[in-house]
C-alpha cells in the first residue's frame, strides 16, 4: 500500500461526500494510522494486498463506527484557528520505533488540546482545580525549601554547633553562659576546633544626618573562624582587641557597606562614631554573613575584668566549630562532663549543666514541626483536588464510552487508551501548574509578610529553580494520581462489554463504586484538615482572649539608649530620663507616661538570685534567679495593672530613700505563703554579702502574663528606676486616640534632648503583643484556609458525582415517579445512595484525625488535641455540607416530568 498521505487522500475522498464536508485534519490523521494498521496485520497474516486493502477500507464503510465518529465530530467543529495551530503532518503508516511512538505522544497531546478547546467549561474546572493544588503546594515548598532544605551559608555548616547551659533550675535547656564558665568550657575541650563566645550589642551611629541605630554584636576574634567566614575586604580582628582601649575596631557587612559607604573600596579604614565612641572600619564581610540574625558590624568583645572573673554573671551565648569527624553526640558527652566537673569545683554552678545544639537545629527546629504540618496539609489538599478530578474524570470518559469502544474495536490496545486520556490529563495538569506558579508566587509573598520574624531567613524565601521543579514535578504527579483509574476503568470495557452496558444509564457499577470510594477519601481528607484547622484556630483565639493581666489598647512604646561615654554616672541618666519625662507627658494627646526596662519578658530575661530574710537558703543546686524589671512611678498606673496589696511606687522611692520593691502574686504566694509579704526584706545574692542593700517590700501587684502564654508566670521583682537607673529604658504612655500618632512628637523631644540620641522599636503595646503570636497566627491561618479549600473541593466533588448519577439515573426516577413514588421517598432514597460514602469518609477522617492528633499537641494551647466540641462540629459540618450537595441534584431530578424522563432513552 501507499504512503501515509495516500492513506489520508482515501479517507477524505470516501468521507467528504458522507459529511457534506472534509473531515478534521486531526481526525483524518488517527483514522490514517488505524487504516495502515490494519492493512499491515492483515498482510501479516498471509492476505495478498487487495484482501489487504479491502480489510482496511472496511473501517470506511458508511455503517462504519468510524463514520459515525466523524458525523459527530462534523456537528461539533474544533475552531479553525485550534485546527491550523495543532495540525501536524500525519504519521506514515506502518512506521514503527521509537518515532513512531514520539508521534503517538504528539499526537495525543494534539487531541487533548482540540478536546479542552471543544469543552470549556471541563477545562477551566480542571484547570483551576490543579492550580489551586499545585499552587499552594508550590507556595509552602518555597518556604520549606528556604527554610529547611536550602544549605546554610556557611562552609561545612554541618560542624557549627551552639552550646548552651542546660539551666536545671529554671527548666531552661537553652541558656547563656558566663565567661569564666565559657572561658573553662574553651580551654578543657577536644570536641571543637573554635568555642567563641558573643553578645548581641545596640550601638547608635552618628555623624551624617539623623542618629541610626545599629544591631550589632560583640564577637571573640575566632569567631568568624566558628562560622568559617572571611572578609571581601580588609582584615579581621584578632586576640589583641579583646581588651579594654584596644577594641577600637570595627568589621561592617557587606548591606552597611553599600548604604553607608556606596561600597567605595575607601571603606576601609575609615572611621565611625558608635555611642559617641570612634571606631576604625578594618574590614567587610560578604553578604551571606549573618550572624546573629539582623547584625550589620561587629566589634571585640572586651569585657570589664569583673566580668571576665563573675561566675555568677550570665549574659554570654557560646558556638562552636566541631573538629573534623566529631558529632553533636560526641561533643554533648564531653561538655557535659566539663560542667559537671566545674559543678564540683565552683558550687554556685550546681544545676548547670551543658546542651550542645546543631546550628541547623538551632535555626529551624522551632518551625520545622509546624513547617511539616503546613505541607502535609497542603499534600491533603492536593490529594482531594486528585480526587475531584478523578470524578470529574471518571464522568468524561463514561460519556466518552461510545468512542472509547469504537478505538477499542478497531485495534486500539488498552496502553493506548490510558496513554490518550492520561495524556490529556497531563496537559490540563501542566496549564494548570503554570496557572499554580503565578498564584504561588503571590501566596509566597503572603506567608511571609503573615509569618513574620516567626521564621528564620524569611528574606530569602523565594521561587527558584527548585521550586519551580517541584511545581511541575507535581503537576505531573497529580495528573497520573487524577487519570489512572479513570483511564484504567475507560480501557479495561471491551466492545461488547461497553454495548451490554450502554443501555444502563447508571454506567458501570465499578466505576460507581470507584467514585464512591473517592468521595469517601475527599471528605477523609477534608474532615483531617479541619480537625487541625479547628484545634489550632482555638488555640490562637484562646491565646488572645488570655488575661494579661494589664490593659493593651492606646499604649505606645519606645527605647531610647543613652551612651556611657557621655552619660556616665546614675545622675546623668536620672536628670536626662526626668527631662524627657515631664516633656513627654505635657504632650496634647498623652494621658500618661512612665519608663520601664521592659514589658513583655523574653525568654532569657534579667534575672538574679535572691536571699529573703527569715527564710532557709535552699541547696544550691535547688536555687532560682527571679525576673527583675525597673520601672518608675506611674507605671502600673499607665498599663492598667492591678496592686492587690500595698502600694506603687511613688517620687518619694528615690536615690536617696530606703530601697523598695514590688513584688507580684506569684512570688508573694510562694515565698510568703499565707502571710502579709508587705514589709518583709530581701537583698540580691545568698545574703553573705554585708554590703548588698535590704530592699523591702512595699506593694503586691497582680500577675502580669509579659511572657509566652504556653510558659508560666514566674515569680517577678519590681525595682523604682529612681533607684535603679539603666541607661536604656522604655518610654511607655497611654494617650487620648492613636499612639502612633504620639510618636513623631516623642521622637522630637528626645533629639531636642540630646540630637545624637535615636528612638528605636518603636511600637504601640497591642503590635507587640501580636507580633508574639506570630507562629500560631501563620499556623492557624493557613491551615484555615487549605481547610477550607479542602472543604469547598470536598463539596464540589460530592455535588459533581451526585449531580452526575441523577442526570444517568432519570429514566429510573421516571419510572419510579409514574409507578406512584412519592418525590420526598424519591429523594430520601437518592439522599440514602449519595451521602453514604460521605458518611463513610467521616468515619475514617476522624479515625484518622484522632491518630495525628499527638503530632498537633505540641502547637495547641488551652485546648486538648482531642476535643470533643470541635471534632463534633466539624463532623457535623461536614455531615451538612455533604446533605447540602446532595439534596440540590436529587430535588433537580424531582422536578423531571415522569413523562419526558421515559422518554429520555
Amino acid at each position: 500500500m501507499g504512503s501515509g498521505n495516500e492513506w489520508n487522500r482515501i479517507i477524505r475522498e470516501r468521507l467528504t461526500p458522507l459529511l457534506g464536508a472534509p473531515p478534521d485534519a486531526e481526525f483524518v490523521d488517527e483514522l490514517a494510522v488505524h487504516l495502515a494498521q490494519t492493512y499491515d496485520e492483515a498482510r501479516r497474516d498471509g492476505r495478498s494486498d487487495r484482501e489487504s486493502r479491502d480489510a482496511a477500507l472496511r473501517l470506511l464503510d458508511e455503517s462504519s463506527p468510524w463514520v459515525e465518529a466523524a458525523r459527530e465530530r462534523a456537528r461539533r467543529p474544533v475552531p479553525q484557528r485550534i485546527r491550523e495551530w495543532t495540525r501536524k503532518e500525519a504519521p506514515v503508516p506502518g512506521e514503527r520505533g521509537a518515532s513512531m511512538y514520539k508521534l503517538g505522544i504528539a499526537r495525543d497531546v494534539r487531541h487533548a488540546l482540540r478536546i479542552l478547546v471543544r469543552t470549556p467549561a471541563f477545562s477551566a474546572v480542571a484547570i483551576m482545580t490543579f492550580a489551586v493544588g499545585i499552587g499552594v503546594n508550590t507556595a509552602v515548598f518555597s518556604v520549606v525549601n528556604s527554610v529547611l532544605l536550602r544549605p546554610l551559608p556557611y562552609p561545612d555548616a554541618d560542624r557549627i554547633a551552639m552550646v548552651w547551659v542546660d539551666n536545671t533550675r529554671e527548666h531552661i535547656k537553652e541558656d547563656i553562659n558566663s565567661y569564666p564558665n565559657y572561658r573553662d568550657w574553651r580551654d578543657q575541650n577536644s570536641s571543637f576546633a573554635h568555642l567563641s563566645g558573643y553578645t548581641e550589642a545596640a550601638f547608635a551611629l552618628t555623624g551624617a544626618g539623623e542618629p541610626e541605630r545599629l544591631i550589632g554584636a560583640e564577637v571573640t576574634a575566632n569567631f568568624f573562624d566558628v562560622l568559617g567566614m572571611k572578609p571581601i575586604a580588609g582584615r579581621l580582628f584578632t586576640p589583641a582587641n579583646e581588651v579594654e582601649g584596644q577594641d577600637g575596631v570595627v568589621v561592617i557587612s557587606h548591606g552597611l557597606w553599600q548604604r553607608r559607604f556606596g561600597g567605595a573600596p575607601g571603606a576601609i579604614g575609615q572611621t565611625i562614631t558608635l555611642s559617641t565612641r570612634t571606631y576604625e572600619v578594618i574590614g567587610i564581610m560578604p553578604p551571606d554573613m549573618r550572624w546573629p540574625e539582623q547584625a550589620e558590624l561587629w566589634k571585640p568583645l572586651a569585657p570589664s575584668q569583673g566580668l571576665r572573673e563573675a561566675r555568677g554573671s550570665f549574659w554570654l551565648p557560646v558556638m562552636g566549630r566541631l573538629r573534623p569527624g566529631v558529632t553533636v553526640q560526641q561533643a554533648q558527652t564531653e561538655m557535659a562532663g566539663i560542667s559537671a566537673r566545674l559543678a564540683e569545683q565552683y558550687p554556685p554552678n550546681r544545676g548547670y549543666g551543658a546542651n550542645v545544639v546543631g546550628f541547623r537545629e538551632q535555626l529551624v527546629g522551632g518551625v520545622e514541626r509546624p513547617l511539616t504540618v503546613l505541607m502535609a496539609s497542603v499534600l491533603f489538599v492536593l490529594l482531594i483536588a486528585c480526587a475531584n478530578l478523578a470524578n470529574l474524570l471518571l464522568g468524561r470518559t463514561a460519556a466518552r464510552r461510545r468512542e472509547l469502544a469504537v478505538r477499542t474495536a478497531l485495534g486500539a490496545g488498552r496502553a493506548r487508551l490510558v496513554r490518550q486520556i492520561v495524556t490529556e490529563s497531563l496537559v490540563l495538569a501542566m496549564i494548570g501548574g503554570a496557572a499554580g506558579v503565578l498564584l504561588a508566587y503571590w501566596a509566597t509573598g503572603f506567608f511571609v509578610a503573615l509569618a513574620g520574624d516567626s521564621i528564620p531567613g524569611a528574606e530569602r524565601i523565594r521561587l527558584d529553580a527548585r521550586v519551580l521543579g517541584f511545581a511541575f514535578a507535581i503537576a505531573a504527579i497529580a495528573a497520573l494520581l487524577a487519570s489512572l483509574l479513570p483511564a484504567l476503568h475507560a480501557s479495561r470495557a471491551a466492545v461488547a462489554d461497553m454495548l451490554r452496558e450502554g443501555g444502563r444509564q447508571g454506567g458501570p457499577s465499578s466505576s460507581r463504586r470507584t467514585r464512591n470510594v473517592l468521595v469517601a477519601a475527599e471528605v477523609a481528607l477534608a474532615l483531617m484538615l479541619l480537625t487541625g484547622a479547628g484545634l489550632l484556630l482555638q488555640t490562637l483565639w484562646g491565646m488572645q482572649r488570655v488575661d494579661r493581666g494589664f490593659q493593651i489598647d492606646r499604649i505606645g512604646m519606645a527605647m531610647v539608649s543613652l551612651p556611657g561615654g557621655t552619660y556616665r554616672t546614675p545622675d546623668a541618666a536620672r536628670a536626662f530620663y526626668a527631662r524627657l519625662l515631664e516633656k513627654v507627658r505635657a504632650l496634647p494627646g498623652v494621658e500618661s507616661a512612665s519608663l520601664a526596662s521592659g514589658i513583655l519578658q523574653p525568654l532569657l530575661t534579667n534575672s538574679a538570685g535572691f536571699f529573703f530574710e527569715g527564710k532557709p537558703l535552699p541547696p544550691q543546686e535547688q536555687r532560682t534567679e527571679y525576673p527583675f524589671e525597673s520601672v518608675s512611678p506611674g507605671f502600673f498606673e499607665t498599663i492598667g495593672a492591678t496592686i492587690v496589696r500595698g502600694r506603687a511606687f511613688t517620687e518619694q522611692d528615690h536615690a536617696q530613700a530606703p530601697f523598695a520593691v514590688i513584688v507580684n502574686e506569684t512570688l508573694a504566694n510562694s515565698v510568703w505563703p499565707g502571710e502579709d509579704p508587705l514589709g518583709r526584706r530581701l537583698k540580691p545574692g545568698d545574703g553573705s554579702n554585708p554590703q548588698a542593700p535590704w530592699l523591702t517590700v512595699v506593694g503586691v501587684v497582680r500577675d502580669l502574663r509579659r511572657a509566652d502564654v504556653k510558659r508560666h508566670i514566674r515569680p517577678e521583682i519590681y525595682f523604682s528606676s529612681l533607684q535603679r537607673t539603666r541607661n536604656t529604658q522604655m518610654i511607655v504612655f497611654r494617650s487620648a486616640g492613636d499612639p502612633a500618632a504620639v510618636m513623631s512628637a516623642i521622637r522630637r523631644e528626645v533629639q531636642a534632648l540630646d540630637p545624637q540620641l535615636p528612638l528605636f522599636r518603636v511600637t504601640t503595646l497591642r503590635t507587640a503583643l501580636s507580633n508574639t503570636l506570630q507562629q500560631p497566627r501563620f499556623q492557624a491561618t493557613l491551615l484555615g484556609g487549605f481547610a477550607a479549600i479542602a472543604l469547598l473541593l470536598a463539596s464540589i466533588g460530592i455535588y459533581g458525582v451526585t449531580s452526575h448519577a441523577v442526570s444517568q439515573r432519570t429514566q429510573e426516577v421516571g419510572i419510579r415517579m409514574a409507578m406512584g413514588a412519592q418525590r420526598s421517598t424519591v429523594r430520601a432514597l437518592m439522599l440514602r445512595q449519595h451521602v453514604t460514602p460521605a458518611l463513610a469518609g467521616v468515619a475514617i477522617g476522624l479515625a484518622g484525625a484522632f491518630g495525628l492528633s499527638r503530632f498537633l499537641a505540641s502547637l495547641l494551647y488551652g485546648i486538648r488535641a482531642v476535643d470533643p466540641l470541635t471534632y463534633a462540629a466539624v463532623t457535623l459540618a461536614l455531615i451538612a455540607v455533604a446533605v447540602a450537595a446532595c439534596w440540590i441534584p436529587a430535588s433537580r431530578a424531582m422536578r423531571v416530568d415522569p413523562l419526558v424522563a421515559l422518554r429520555a432513552d
